[in-house]
């Protein structure tokens, strides 16, 4: 029998003993020992397993389609957001160069992967979607996990 079914009864036997003799777990006959462990085994696996598992359906399913929700509206605050550069956080002027390469006007650097600003709708500062996304900050780096901490919202 798997141990995670042998070891709750065996410390459900030995916390037992702490009770009066009236109250303790004892199982003196062998036969009806093995039917007990029978039936919570048949319990564990053709009730609690079957229910187990369509549980973790439904949660990885509903997790999927969170996770692609929120891949969408990120898609779209990208969209949208002002691009500034990595060295001095000035906005670039072409927000959308040939090339996909950024070039900063003020101090010069060249950059793929600008730090977006994420924009913040009015009324939406405090709440929403937007916030579990974006995190505590406003700058997000182009990639996924990339976050540069500049500017709070909180």
């Amino acid at each position: 029998m798997l141990p995670w079914l042998v070891i709750p009864l065996i410390s459900l036997w030995a916390l037992s003993q702490l009770l009066p003799p009236a109250f303790r777990f004892e199982i003196t006959s062998p036969r009806l020992a093995c039917v007990f462990v029978l039936l919570v085994t048949l319990f564990w696996y053709e009730i609690l397993m079957p229910q187990l598992s369509a549980w973790r359906v439904r949660r990885n399913a509903r997790l999927r389609e969170r996770k692609r929700f929120e891949a969408i509206e990120m898609q779209k605050l990208r969209k949208t957001a002002t691009r500034r550069c990595r060295n001095c956080l000035t906005p670039y002027r072409d927000q959308n160069p040939g090339g996909g390469r950024f070039m900063c006007s003020y101090c010069g650097h060249i950059s793929k992967r600008p730090v977006l600003d994420l924009p913040v709708p009015p009324g939406m500062s405090n709440s929403g979607i937007i916030k579990e996304l974006v995190g505590k900050s406003q700058r997000v780096g182009w990639k996924e996990g990339q976050a540069i901490k500049w500017k709070s919202v909180v």
